[in-house]
């Protein structure tokens, strides 16, 4: 039996510290972050660096080499899930991945690299004194700092999809961002024609029948239109660039009785800016000033451009083209569930 001091400074006991975490019969500080009965993510009980996770297994085996082909597969979907939570929370943009064999318990130690560690050189070889500066340096502040990454860690575990299950269609949804820097590659005819009928099926108000389709897509690549639609305003200059613009619209002929065309037309936008993440192809929506009184002559300057006829609504444009890597994309700020879910009322 092996005795040691948590970093919440609690005495614990473990014959073998793996299986003991695994059993719950040690639960680790600030519980686990992840945990399906095989695989389990948590702090490790007695390294004080704030973000550092242990992945461990049920399975009492020293090597990788031991799991089957299916549980390895599953191993690393959760070991490249903490590692993505670990940069998305913003604790490190920076992840160290070890595995050693010396243990008597199979764990892979993910380790976010700090700026305190430099002095360390990033080197493996001195994870040990990586850790002991830790020790030496863990305060009151430090260890607060500790459990609100650990808490930060949990809840985006938990409002994560199901990391086994392939579904591409969550994670395009998940995953897409606008992108506003392209590349100068031609968007294929035919692959603008499947995103464009992604548009088109798309659901709309009234009857299942064409009468009710209200949403129309006009195709730009046209240089000197693609210029003036970026009219002067120093946020829409990229669309210059973009390979393909497509203008929204709505006929609101189709449907005389039907005012919630905008709705409709909306539910297409999102639909084509999906099928474009699909293929690898970035989108950026741009308004078209439809309810913004101090843009009345913007908006009449583009329905002009366009040469809309008085039934037709502009309501939207999408910029498209092929994603320039080197385009720095902040990370997307966003409420929790909990914060925006309501039961019976609000």
């Amino acid at each position: 039996m092996y005795k040691d001091i948590d970093i919440l400074g609690k005495e614990i006991e473990f014959e073998c510290l793996g299986c003991d975490i695994a059993n719950h019969r040690l639960i680790p500080p600030g519980d686990f972050v992840y945990d399906d009965g095989f695989i389990n993510v948590s702090a490790d009980p007695v390294i004080p660096i704030k973000g550092f996770m242990v992945l461990g297994i049920k399975k009492h085996i020293k090597s990788m080499n031991e799991l089957s082909s299916d549980e390895r597969n599953r191993v690393l979907k959760v070991l490249n899930k903490t590692v993505e939570i670990i940069k998305k929370v913003k604790i490190s943009e920076e992840v160290l991945v070890l595995q050693e064999e010396r243990s008597k318990h199979f764990h892979i130690w993910i380790v976010p690299i700090h700026a305190w560690m430099e002095r360390f050189k990033k080197s493996v070889f001195n994870i040990k004194e990586i850790v002991q500066y830790a020790k030496d340096n863990f305060g009151e502040k430090e260890k607060q700092e500790l459990l609100l990454a650990i808490e930060n860690i949990k809840k985006e575990f938990e409002n994560s999809t199901n990391i086994f299950e392939e579904n591409m269609v969550v994670d395009v949804i998940l995953n897409r961002r606008s992108h506003r820097k392209y590349l100068s590659k031609e968007i294929d005819d035919n692959i603008l024609k499947i995103i464009l009928d992604c548009g088109r099926n798309a659901s709309f108000g009234g009857k299942p029948n064409k009468k009710c389709q209200v949403s129309e897509f006009i195709i730009i690549k046209n240089n000197e239109i693609k210029e003036n639609l970026a009219l002067k305003y120093e946020d829409r200059q990229f669309i210059k660039d973009a390979p393909v613009i497509i203008a929204v619209c709505a006929n609101k002929d189709n449907d005389p009785k039907y005012k919630e065309y905008v709705l409709s037309s909306s539910l297409s936008i999102q639909n084509i800016i999906l099928s474009a993440e699909s293929f690898g192809i970035g989108a950026c929506i741009l308004s078209c000033f439809l309810y913004n009184e101090n843009h009345k002559e913007d908006k009449e300057f583009t329905r002009k451009l366009l040469n809309l006829p008085e039934n037709i609504e502009l309501i939207a444009l999408i910029s498209l083209g092929y994603k320039d890597n080197e385009e720095k994309i902040p990370e997307k700020e966003l409420k929790t569930l909990e914060e925006i879910i309501h039961i019976d009322r609000y």
